[in-house]
């Protein structure tokens, strides 16, 4: 054993804790079955690009030219529906930023060497290869956050301590509900980030300078891979200026160096200085009060619901406050954390999202989780070092609120219902469930969903097709995106709602096709129900019409239709594919007619 100049006592057993921690997050997170891949489409597409063909556009490949969808706010130009790619000078980019993308390159160009490519041999574009290579890279990314978190606490805490507190930040945070889940631009900033946060520490305590050179293209990159990253760039470079003034003009000069890159690539690809996903234009401080409090509080995107341990870290930190060690790099953090918070509050894409659109919890928060870390690590350190003992309730509370984070970020990486719960509803029944607390997003497929505070009227013969997003204020859950004549229903129950002008027997028909499949998926049962009375029950291995009688009896001015599915499958369960979705029916259109 050997004792660095920190005094913490170094030994093999911290090399097998690392190696421990390293295995054991990374197979929680690898065999977590649901997967989070939206905006990050064509991420891998892109560092396929840059390792065949040299080039950040993505021409060479079969991807459909759709109609530009314009956007004033942030001079951003779509293709189409496919909101991740941007089109300019008649060429496609991924429009997110390229950071995470390069970085990529080494996986993917391993993932070839193993017959695994995101684009076919015909040139279109693979989306289940993407979302298994997502999956697997954002699993390592995160197993590795935690054994950087676990040895910067090393150089602070106990081994026990220092343990505790890695596990807790892998699977007590969005690092196993959300950053594991998809290659989110977050997850590799995140490991960026927490690498700085490691020289930063080892720098305070062992009173050795930083390598300018490396902490400066840390710093380059974590700008690189998320816009959001300018505060990460401001709060340390007045850090170094202040603390560690000998290695600052160097790391300036680094910083300009590679900042005059990016620029490069940004004038050569789009002839002005900063690609759309960074204009400053996005910002919106119209939404910034509801913005501001949602982070926090609500319950589907508050970081102290979806992290409650933090409250408890809160608590450290002012407790002991004035035995902090390290008192610059707490403040560093506080301001960082602070700089972002406003930032991802004054931000809205073209559809005024404020919560991160299809995701889970705080989302846009997670990029704080290295500096979260370092302050759970000096308070924890300030605790075990003061005088001041802290009150045993005050233990037995942060024990209780540890559980709950565990408890809610292993929902959104286990239960598939969390992630149906954001899909598919329209902008204003999204706001409203972001402060619902009746079904907040984590107890998903624990309760059934709050039933829909408008209920739309559906007129006596007109019919309904589902596939049209006119349809979208009927669906109550189970239900998947639309497709082009048709839309799956998505688990084992799927709902939907509607009122009436006048309370009448009437018909119901629909026209549907169940799921299945040769040799392993013959039928599709589906019970037929409207406010909770069962009508009906067919069984489907082939495109019907069904058709329904129900008396008025059964009705009343608000009405909900269930379609119960016992029989729903996930084609990737049965050899059909990559495809994770609980298929039941594919429905067409619903009509309500007179008898």
């Amino acid at each position: 054993m050997a004792t660095n100049r920190s005094g913490v006592t170094l030994s093999r057993n911290d090399l097998l804790t690392t190696s421990l921690i390293f295995l054991a997050a990374l197979l929680v997170f690898w065999f977590s079955p649901v997967s989070q891949v939206t905006d990050s489409h064509y991420s891998l597409l892109l560092s396929e690009s840059l390792l065949r063909h040299r080039t950040f556009t993505l021409d060479h490949y079969a991807i459909p030219r759709l109609e530009p969808q314009s956007s004033v706010r942030d001079d951003y130009v779509a293709n189409g529906n496919i909101w991740q790619l941007e089109q300019w000078n008649n060429r496609l980019y991924y429009y997110f930023p390229p950071g995470s993308s390069i970085l990529s390159i080494p996986y993917v160009a391993l993932a070839r060497l193993f017959g695994v490519s995101i684009a076919r041999p015909d040139g279109t574009y693979d989306a289940g290869a993407e979302v298994r290579l997502e999956t697997g890279l954002a699993a390592i990314l995160m197993a590795l956050f935690a054994c950087l978190v676990f040895l910067t606490a090393r150089m602070l805490l106990p081994l026990r301590w220092s343990l505790l507190l890695a596990l807790t930040i892998a699977f007590g945070t969005q690092v196993w509900s959300t950053m594991s889940r998809a290659l989110w631009s977050h997850t590799w900033e995140v490991v960026l980030v927490s690498l700085i946060v490691f020289m930063l520490v080892k720098s305070a305590r062992a009173e050795t300078r930083v390598n300018p050179i490396v902490l400066a293209t840390l710093i380059a990159w974590t700008y690189f891979v998320r816009p959001s990253g300018i505060i990460v760039v401001t709060g340390v470079t007045i850090y170094l200026f202040l603390y560690e003034r000998q290695v600052f003009w160097k790391y300036l000069a680094t910083g300009f160096l590679w900042l005059s890159v990016f620029v490069s690539y940004s004038w050569l690809n789009f002839g002005r200085p900063l690609p759309s996903y960074y204009q400053a234009s996005r910002l919106r401080l119209d939404l910034f009060p509801i913005a501001f409090a949602g982070n926090l509080f609500s319950p589907a995107r508050g970081v102290f619901i979806y992290v409650p341990i933090a409250l408890f870290v809160g608590y450290l930190l002012v407790r002991y406050w004035r035995q902090l060690e390290l008192k610059p790099l707490a403040m560093l953090a506080l301001f960082v954390m602070l700089g972002h918070l406003l930032i991802v509050s004054s931000f809205a894409n073209r559809w005024g999202d404020w919560w991160g659109g299809a995701s889970f919890g705080p989302r846009y928060l997670a990029d704080l989780l290295p500096w979260f870390s370092l302050l759970a690590v000096l308070g924890l350190n300030a605790m075990l070092r003061s005088r001041k003992k802290i009150p045993k309730r005050a233990l037995i509370a942060g024990a209780a609120l540890l559980a709950m984070s565990v408890f809610v970020n292993a929902r959104g990486a286990l239960a598939r219902e969390t992630w149906q719960w954001t899909q598919p509803v329209t902008d204003q029944q999204m706001r409203a469930l972001l402060w619902d607390w009746r079904h907040p997003q984590f107890l998903a497929g624990l309760q059934r969903p709050a039933p829909l505070i408008e209920v739309p009227l559906i007129p006596i013969g007109d019919r309904i097709k589902l596939y049209e997003p006119v349809a979208e204020k009927y669906l109550w859950y189970g239900w998947s995106g639309s497709e082009p004549s048709f839309r799956w229903t998505d688990g084992r129950e799927a709902a939907l709602v509607f009122s009436l002008h006048q309370i009448e027997d009437v018909v119901l028909h629909l026209k549907a096709a169940p799921f299945v499949l040769p040799h392993r998926v013959s039928k599709q049962q589906v019970a037929i129900s409207i406010n909770g009375h069962q009508v009906e029950i067919f069984e489907l291995d082939s495109s019907r019409e069904l058709t329904v009688r129900i008396s008025k009896e059964l009705l009343s001015r608000n009405n909900a239709l269930m379609l119960e599915l016992p029989n729903a499958t996930a084609p990737s369960a049965v050899g059909g594919g990559n495809d994770h979705r609980l298929l039941g029916l594919r429905v067409e259109w619903i009509e309500l007619q007179r008898p």
